[in-house]
């Protein structure tokens, strides 16, 4: 009977050992590393920067684009008749 205790206990014993040690490994993977926040937190920071400057860059062709198209096509004036006299005058 003892003989087939030993065993027994000892596959309890590693058992309980194994799971200590998965406690463990998982404690330090879920743990936050200074390293890996501060990298995240600098990619995010860059991440925000190039989408402003891409912004801006869009922003600054639109209006380039829009001034070239008002030097090739200026508004046109329109000439209203004043009610009355038959004069013509500009907006």
């Amino acid at each position: 009977m003892i003989a087939e205790t030993e065993p027994v206990s000892a596959g309890l014993a590693e058992v309980r050992d194994l799971q200590t040690t998965v406690f463990v490994l998982r404690e330090e993977l879920e743990r936050p590393r200074p390293d890996t926040v501060e990298a995240v937190r600098q990619g995010v920071s860059g991440a925000n920067a190039e989408i402003a400057q891409l912004k801006a860059t869009i922003t600054a062709r639109l209006y380039v684009e829009r001034c070239r198209h008002l030097a090739e096509h200026p508004p046109r004036r329109r000439v209203e008749r004043r009610p009355g006299d038959g004069k013509q005058m500009s907006v």
